[in-house]
């Protein structure tokens, strides 16, 4: 861990930090966390400022899920494959989480979640 970045919270939506993020680094929904060392992800779940509540992404190379964010919705302009997660950053106070649960096209996306 690293202890110096205890009190951070991500701008703009992502924060890189060493190891896993509970406990250690604030942030709102739908905020993202990767360790620069092992290249693991984590998405901030819920919890407004509070420094708990990430979870870990798989979203390694291949044809798998990805993580993926952009400004809007990636229905109909998004292709990944089912169990990919995409973070709508248009609104930084509130990031909506959308998760592709169909087709392997820019279709079968649904939002998640949102703060």
């Amino acid at each position: 861990m690293n202890s110096s970045s205890a009190d951070l919270v991500p701008r703009d939506g992502f924060q890189e930090f060493e190891g896993d993020p509970n406990g250690w680094v604030g942030g709102r929904c739908g905020y993202l966390s990767r360790d620069p060392h092992t290249g693991r992800l984590w998405v901030k779940r819920s919890g407004e400022d509070s420094k708990l509540n990430w979870v870990e992404l798989n979203a390694g190379p291949g044809t798998g899920p990805m993580l993926l964010s952009g400004i809007g919705p990636p229905e109909g302009i998004v292709a990944a494959p089912v169990g990919s997660i995409y973070s709508d950053i248009a609104d930084p106070q509130h990031p909506v989480l959308w998760q592709k649960t169909a087709n392997s096209d820019e279709f079968g996306w649904f939002p998640s979640l949102s703060t």
